[in-house]
């Protein structure tokens, strides 16, 4: 079912979010990424019920101003959301999987937030960025750039297959506003249109340059 957005709904965390793209960038270039390579069903299919990650993360970089390591913010999502797994009993390989699935979630949070951060402090100055916890968690937009009366509700990716999979989920969730112009701007972390920060795959000026012409 459409409907019509209006920026008066979403108010915009960009604004409790006093880090800057090159705070983001130099707070994380000696981060290690860590990566447990198992995949438990019950955790990656849609509808599991589980706490999304993206509110957790947000609320962490508002209120201490630093990005999270890693094993932090698991720790952080598990404590934001006690009430949730102490009343929900999960197996241990269960855990594994959800601290799997947050270690991967958490480097892409990461990517997108450095990049929002940084259209924010660059794109001209009649365009304003959006960044809001409902947009990107339940709307699949994530980040609203407004000029004048014109929408546009970008999702960010990385070109794999299941980043691909999860682009058409989220397709289907930005379709539900009639006065939206949905814009795909995907990173290919093999590509030149990256930047290296440490262990980090980061969208550059190029991948910046873009997006704005998809504007035009």
């Amino acid at each position: 079912m459409s409907k019509t957005f209006n920026p008066n709904n979403y108010p915009n965390l960009l604004l409790n979010i006093r880090l800057t793209s090159s705070d983001i960038y130099n707070q994380i270039k000696n981060y290690n990424v860590p990566w447990l390579p198992i995949r438990i069903k019950e955790v990656e299919k849609k509808g599991n019920g589980l706490p999304v990650y993206v509110k957790a993360f947000y609320d962490y970089i508002i209120k201490y101003n630093i990005v999270p390591e890693a094993t932090k913010f698991y720790e952080y999502y598990l404590g934001f959301y006690n009430n949730y797994f102490s009343n929900n009993k999960k197996t241990i390989i269960f855990m594994i999987g959800v601290k799997a699935r947050c270690y991967r979630t958490w480097m892409s949070l990461i990517r997108e937030l450095h990049f929002i951060k940084y259209v924010s402090q660059n794109i001209p100055f009649y365009y304003d960025v959006i960044y809001n916890f409902e947009l990107d968690a339940y709307e699949g937009i994530d980040m609203m750039i407004i000029d004048e009366e014109k929408y546009y509700g970008v999702n960010l990716y990385v070109t794999n297959t299941r980043a691909l999979e999860n682009k058409e989920d989220k397709k289907t969730r930005r379709d539900s506003f009639d006065n939206v112009i949905n814009i795909d701007h995907p990173i290919n972390i093999h590509g030149d249109d990256k930047k290296n920060c440490g262990e980090f795959k980061l969208y550059n000026k190029k991948s910046f340059e873009k997006l704005i012409n998809k504007l035009k």
